[in-house]
């Protein structure tokens, strides 16, 4: 029985995760499944809120470069304060909607 041997292009790999139109596409459609699941638990906030949906409508996705320079795609909500809570003043009391978001995303069987 004879063995073959694999040779890898580690600048190929390198091109491939620093440039790929092809593996964007896929992040960014992974996040947007996120997004959907993330603005389905968001808080929405009392009735006598004036900015009542806010956190919830303002949560997307984007794709570009991660902190080392290779393609990324991330989860983006505003105010962060919805998600953390905020001492006193904070209807919400901390929703942690990205990080629930983060633990479904990443949950080998998602079953929502």
């Amino acid at each position: 029985m004879a063995f073959s041997r694999v040779s890898l292009n580690y600048r190929g790999l390198h091109d491939y995760l620093w440039t790929s139109a092809e593996l964007q596409a896929a992040l960014l459609a992974h996040a947007e499944v996120g997004v959907r699941y993330a603005k389905a638990i968001a808080p929405v906030g009392p009735i006598r809120d004036k900015h009542r949906t806010a956190f919830r409508d303002s949560i997307h996705a984007e794709a570009g470069k991660g902190p080392r320079g290779g393609i990324a795609a991330k989860i983006v909500a505003e105010p962060p304060w919805v998600e953390f809570g905020r001492r006193h003043t904070n209807p919400y009391v901390g929703a942690h909607t990205l990080h629930k978001t983060a633990q479904f995303l990443n949950a080998p069987r998602r079953s929502a």
